[in-house]
């Protein structure tokens, strides 16, 4: 069954970006621009670009995750912890990214539709 994107996940959405903007923070990684703010994902980066910074995310933050918390340096927590709020974000970006293309596929259908069903009115009313 597929994952419905919810309010609450629009709001949650919401809160990370706004706390990632104001705080001025950036997602730092191997790639042609080497860091990219929230905005930049949101409005410039195609879906399966986010997914694949999911998943590179979601990896450097396990990677961390699998070593014993009693050898993790304070510097390691914290990266694990941004990390992972990065990932949410990301995760939470490719469901609305997802439920946007939904709803324009939705909305386009209903539009054909309509259009046929009028056109379809409009032969059986005029005589041939």
């Amino acid at each position: 069954m597929k994952k419905e994107f919810t309010a609450e996940n629009l709001a949650t959405l919401k809160q990370l970006y706004t706390e990632f903007s104001f705080k001025g923070e950036v997602l730092e990684g191997k790639f042609n621009a080497n860091t990219l703010n929230p905005y930049e994902l949101l409005n410039e980066t195609s879906l399966s670009t986010l997914e694949n910074l999911y998943e590179t995310v979601t990896k450097s933050a396990e990677a961390i995750n699998g070593k014993s918390r009693w050898r993790l340096t304070e510097h390691q927590l914290t990266k694990q912890e941004r990390l992972t709020r990065w990932a949410e974000f990301l995760d939470l970006l490719i469901g609305y990214r997802l439920d946007l293309q939904e709803k324009s596929a939705k909305a386009e259908k209903a539009r054909k539709v309509k259009a046929e069903l009028a056109e379809l009115k409009e032969n059986v009313q005029t005589p041939a």
